[in-house]
């Protein structure tokens, strides 16, 4: 199964033709859906069909209050000159994927918030996926059930740091969610083990 990252015309083909899963970052939910409807008539013009994925990262505790307070932690000594120095670092930092995501937190609120639970601040200081969800179990479940319901099939989380926040994403949110596999949902997983080098290499 491959996954695919690109905004710009070129790599939307590409992806429409060859790729499996479209792995968008996050933005405004009309945005998302744009994107969504474009591959998708993108794909059908190759007879395809494609599934799309979010890479976003999370901050879930038991009430909003306490993730709304963690978010503001996580930025208490963001230097506005440094984190434009460690950004600009990245190769992707001019790519118009990271263009999209600074477009989208310009569009933010005061506190950050491109819409209820998106918090954009969290990519001042890095590029590549600039938003984040916060909020308590049942705000974090609804936005990534409402996602679900557009379409979206896969979901890559983090946070920062990053073995904490697993353990707050396991303990509020996971129980919630449905867990597929994609390739059997997709009928992509081989009846028979393939014999390659990897899987077939003896043991040293």
């Amino acid at each position: 199964m491959l996954y695919f990252g690109g905004t710009s015309d070129g790599a939307r083909e590409v992806c429409a033709k060859y790729c499996d899963m479209f792995l968008m970052w996050p933005e405004t939910e009309e945005m998302l859906y744009e994107n969504m409807q474009d591959l998708s008539e993108r794909a059908a013009k190759y007879g395809r069909k494609i599934d799309f994925g979010l890479r976003v990262h999370v901050i879930a505790r038991e009430t909003e209050s306490e993730a709304r307070a963690y978010a503001k932690k996580l930025m208490s000594r963001f230097d506005p000159v440094q984190g434009l120095k460690i950004k600009g670092r990245a190769q992707d930092s001019w790519s118009l994927g990271v263009q999209r995501q600074n477009l989208v937190r310009e569009m933010s609120d005061s506190e950050g918030y491109a819409e209820p639970n998106l918090w954009t601040d969290i990519g001042k200081a890095r590029s590549g996926a600039g938003g984040c969800l916060v909020g308590d179990p049942d705000q974090i479940v609804h936005k990534l059930n409402r996602y679900m319901d557009m379409g979206m099939r896969a979901f890559i989380f983090s946070g920062y740091p990053l073995l904490d926040e697993a353990g707050y994403f396991a303990r509020y949110v996971l129980p919630h969610l449905p867990n597929i596999s994609m390739p059997e949902f997709q009928g992509r997983r081989p009846k028979e083990k393939p014999v390659t080098p990897l899987t077939n290499r003896p043991l040293r």
